[in-house]
């Protein structure tokens, strides 16, 4: 990877952030896989989340499964923030 590129997912990643807290319902789908696309070590892309672990945990631990299960598992994750973030939660939470 070389620097320009890892300059480039640190900006993109930082227009998502940006973008998120100013709109957290508007679509962010287009700028979210240009993050997830960009050539760069995981623990760029992901700085909240010690991604390189959680694969290396779960395959060890499940080498047949781990990867489904991560993919559920972030699949979930995804799904509770964005109801968080929503002005209008679902019917279903509690307020």
């Amino acid at each position: 990877m070389s620097e320009g590129e890892g300059l480039r997912a640190l900006e993109l990643r930082q227009r998502a952030v940006l973008a998120l807290g100013m709109a957290p319902a508007a679509g962010l789908a287009g700028l979210l896989q240009d993050v997830i696309a960009a050539g760069c070590p995981l623990e760029d892309k992901y700085l909240e989340v010690n991604v390189t672990s959680i694969l290396w945990e779960n395959m060890a631990a499940m080498p047949s499964d781990g990867l489904v299960n991560i993919g559920r598992a972030l699949n979930i994750l995804e799904k509770y923030g964005r109801n968080l973030l929503a002005a209008n939660k679902p019917k279903f939470w509690r307020a």
